[in-house]
């Protein structure tokens, strides 16, 4: 028996436009829906149902609103009733800066989660310094949490900024606390940390019984001395308050005392600058060899999908390179290329994936370390042609400039660098005549360098990480043979221990520590590795994720 079953690919489109234009002529309308501002309109409860799981439940279940003709909807304004009633007849709706709040507050209401994304959105592509304090606590309000997400990291990322603006003043004591203790804010020095929380307190003469609390948010310990002497020391509403002078006795004590006590407080917040933990669960790995050849290539690596995806390409070849986080973006130091030693610098911004020239380096350097500390970033040793180097210079983004700090007591070059605390360590390396078991530490506060408890045995091209007030040194070659030996620094105690060693032995190791776990990525032992190790320090146990695209050594790796 013939049959033929036939869809049309215009009924859809016709039915809409006909419920329009019964919508727009009150034809067959059953239902008047009535606003708190005066504003009525008659529509179909079909089709309501149809487009909004709220007037599903009111029309088909047992409500009282069942069987009236005109019903009255509170919390809603008529101009956001009317975008969204006409976006269930005609899939379309008009959002801008006057009525978003509205429409928003509405679809959730409404239980319309197409446009409270689309709204979402919206806000998102509208973010700027004067509003984002308040569109993170209007996204809070209506658990969009990736909204909320968005707005709060560009309030960190444009942290002095934000707090130049009337939404700042106005925040709760809740929420500036909340902003002021944020770990990853973008700034010069603790010191604009402490003006934020000035012009909060001063904004309001009955703020000023809130300055304790406010001021345990600012690191009083890590501002410079003479910041503390010309500014903070000067301030009534401080040394009036009995809690907020203790603090101050505390922030001078801090910053008089030798690095050797400092090195005991590594765990208290208050005593070390804010050390960026990145703005999202990203793991990047940059650069190296592969095979033996230098590449320019980098990946990401997505913790919750366990995958590696690529980024945009270095604009230079290079291996042998420092790779740290700053303010959301990835900086790609020194290397070599083509016969020469390298002192350029590249930053990689993970939201526009794009790769951007930085300010070289004072120094060519090819084997160092680099990491960033108090909103600086810090480039330590390596090589330059025949020399090992024991120089040291730092970064200022908001100078853009180089400078040179005190130099390492040792040179060194396959070196490990990781901070913890507010203190740089160098970590083992070779001096050109032998492998290192040392490791130094410094204070930027008093730029000095001094020794801490030497490893057990010596080691160069290992990788370093901090987590939970400890330096886990990693992997690594002894001259003999390649590493899976993993030993931890205490900083309270000033000694070493072991943890459970890698699964496999690994040299030129890139390391980074995400969401309580170190990675343990790449590396050389005899062959060129694509596998990932993970550490648990709750059970002290490394497991493998999934590999690289491809074999990666002397390359670097961060989190963003």
């Amino acid at each position: 028996m013939s049959s033929l079953r036939y869809l049309s690919s215009n009924n859809a489109s016709l039915v809409l436009k006909g419920l329009e234009s019964l919508l727009d002529l009150e034809e067959l309308c059953d239902v008047t829906l009535q606003t708190e501002d005066g504003i009525s309109i008659s529509a179909h409860r079909n089709v309501l149902s149809v487009g909004s799981p709220y007037f599903k439940a009111m029309f088909t279940g047992q409500l009282k609103e069942r069987r009236k003709e005109a019903i009255t909807l509170k919390g809603v304004t008529g101009e956001a009733l009317r975008c969204i009633v006409r976006f269930v007849y005609t899939s379309s709706i008009h959002v801008t800066e006057t009525n978003v709040d509205d429409i928003l507050s509405a679809s959730d209401l409404f239980q319309m989660k197409e446009i409270t994304n689309v709204c979402c959105q919206f806000l998102k592509e509208q973010l700027r310094p004067s509003n984002c304090l308040g569109i993170a606590a209007i996204a809070g309000g209506f658990s969009c949490e990736e909204l909320w997400s968005e707005a709060r990291k560009y309030a960190v990322k444009h942290f002095t900024q934000v707090t130049k603006c009337d939404e700042f003043k106005d925040l709760s004591l809740k929420a500036v606390k909340q902003l002021l203790s944020d770990e990853n804010v973008c700034i010069r020095s603790e010191e604009d940390v402490y003006d934020a929380a000035m012009e909060w307190i001063s904004s309001s003469e009955e703020r000023s019984k809130y300055c304790a609390e406010v001021f345990c948010c600012v690191r009083l310990p890590v501002l410079s001395p003479s910041f503390l002497n010309s500014h903070v020391l000067s301030n009534e509403w401080l040394i009036n308050d009995p809690e907020c002078k203790q603090m101050l006795e505390e922030a001078l004590s801090y910053a008089s005392s030798p690095t050797s006590e400092k090195r005991k407080q590594s765990l208290a917040t208050r005593m070390r600058p804010r050390i960026h933990t990145g703005f999202s669960d990203i793991l990047v790995a940059i650069g190296g060899l592969h095979l033996g050849c230098p590449v320019a290539s980098g990946e990401r690596y997505n913790l919750y999908t366990d995958e590696w995806l690529p980024i945009e390409d270095m604009p230079t070849l290079r291996y042998g390179i420092a790779v740290t986080q700053l303010h959301g973006k990835i900086f790609c130091l020194g290397g070599f290329e083509s016969g020469r030693f390298l002192s350029t610098v590249e930053t990689y911004n993970p939201e526009e994936n794009l790769w951007t020239i930085q300010p070289p380096m004072l120094v060519s350097r090819k084997y160092f370390g680099a990491t960033s500390l108090g909103g600086k970033l810090y480039a330590l040793g390596g090589s330059n042609s025949h020399r090992r180097l024991k120089s040291v210079e730092c970064f200022d983004p908001y100078e853009q400039q180089w400078m040179f700090v005190a130099p390492m007591l040792s040179p060194r070059m396959y070196l490990a660098v990781g901070r913890l605390g507010g203190l740089l360590y160098a970590v083992g390396g070779h001096d050109g005549l032998s492998r290192l078991s040392s490791v130094e530490c410094y204070d930027p506060q008093t730029d000095e360098w001094s020794y801490v408890a030497s490893l057990g045995k010596a080691r160069s091209v290992a990788g370093v990480a901090s987590l939970g007030g400890l330096l886990y040194v990693i992997g690594g070659f002894d001259g003999n043979k390649y590493l899976s030996d993993v030993d931890v620094y205490d900083p309270e105690t000033n000694s070493w221990t072991s943890a459970c060693p890698l699964n496999e032995q690994r040299s030129a190791v890139s390391v980074a520590a995400m969401k309580g776990r170190i990675f343990a990525i790449g590396g050389f032992n005899g062959q060129f590795l694509s596998s990932v190790e993970v550490y648990d320090p709750e059970i002290n146990q490394w497991s493998y994720v999934h590999n690289m695209s491809i074999p990666r050594v002397h390359f670097g790796a961060a989190v963003v």
